[in-house]
């Protein structure tokens, strides 16, 4: 491995870097576009996802081996400079030779490259519409490759490519509307099982990612992974533990009082006091959606007798504050 890394990581990381140097562009042009109406913005953006999107491919033929960066491979020992392969080329050897099918996203990552071709080489003559189609499929191919092929995401870039660029590209409707699609016929394409709480018996509610908020979560080899914004968890706890603004927890109390009436008892947790505890009856403890906890009959028991009485308690300290019960006292 430091091997690897001595001889590679320079050229890698040139190579990432560049890319979302690119990508960053390709956003603030596709902004630009849709703000002023300009279809050179759209014309300079398809240029910035072509660029960017053919060093990731080539990432991650590098990754597989160096040598399959090089158009002829046979030129590879070669001094003085080596031409690399094309974002179509690369396609091919990531699906023949790493063996990775990209799926739809192999077919818009083409069409991107047709379409740039056709603005690079011919008279531009593409209408606004299919420009933007073209674009909003590109940003979902790239963020499906640094997520889901790279096994990264956005925030290991610094500010090479901002969160906020991200966010405010996700803000944006129709690419929010297409990535959304994108993901969730990859999740059924790949048989892919999200992260989810057993409310009742076979019947479950889709954890969100309490970064993105998206309920996006799949177990993905010894990690739970969110295919939305990338971020990766150790565990069911971790992932509960990164749940500092209470996203998980909010989402989960709304989604079981809409179901309240499913249930034959709904009670609040112990430990985080959300109204969100429910029987386990398979394995005969009460759990919380909004925690992730688990406690016995006791625990639960002992919390809610100790509750009961210190709101009786506060209740009665607040009667002898109040002057018109003083009469109750004398």
């Amino acid at each position: 491995m430091k091997k690897l890394i001595k001889e590679g990581i320079g050229m890698r990381f040139n190579m990432l870097q560049n890319s979302m140097d690119s990508l960053s562009e390709a956003i603030e042009y596709y902004i630009n576009g849709k703000k002023y109406t300009d279809e050179r913005c759209y014309k300079f953006c398809i240029f910035m996802l072509y660029h960017s999107a053919e060093l990731i491919l080539k990432e991650i033929l590098y990754r597989e081996h160096k040598v399959l960066i090089c158009e002829r491979i046979e030129d590879f020992k070669n001094s003085g400079d080596i031409k690399t392969v094309g974002l179509k080329e690369s396609l091919k050897r990531v699906h023949r030779i790493c063996q990775i099918d990209l799926g739809r996203y192999h077919n818009y990552l083409i069409v991107l490259a047709d379409n740039r071709n056709k603005i690079q080489h011919y008279e531009f003559n593409i209408d606004v519409e299919t420009l933007i189609k073209v674009i909003i499929s590109s940003f979902s191919s790239i963020e499906y490759l640094v997520h889901s092929v790279l096994n990264t995401h956005f925030d290991d870039f610094g500010d090479l490519i901002t969160q906020e660029q991200i966010e405010e590209l996700h803000s944006d409707q129709e690419a929010y509307i297409k990535r959304k699609r994108d993901i969730r016929e990859d999740i059924k394409s790949n048989n892919l099982q999200k992260v989810s709480f057993e409310c009742w018996e076979d019947k479950y509610i889709a954890l969100p990612c309490p970064k993105c908020s998206e309920t996006f979560l799949v177990n993905d080899d010894l990690v739970i992974k969110c295919l939305f914004c990338g971020k990766q968890y150790g565990s069911i706890e971790d992932l509960y533990n990164h749940d500092k603004n209470c996203i998980i927890a909010d989402f989960m109390e709304r989604e079981l009082e809409r179901r309240e009436a499913l249930f034959d008892e709904l009670i609040e947790c112990p430990w985080c006091n959300y109204r969100t505890v429910i029987f386990d009856k398979g394995n005969l403890r009460w759990k919380c959606a909004a925690c992730g906890k688990s406690f016995s009959n006791d625990e639960v028991r002992d919390y809610h007798y100790m509750k009961g009485r210190d709101d009786w308690e506060a209740e009665v300290a607040d009667m002898m504050e109040d002057p018109h019960y003083n009469h109750l006292w004398e």
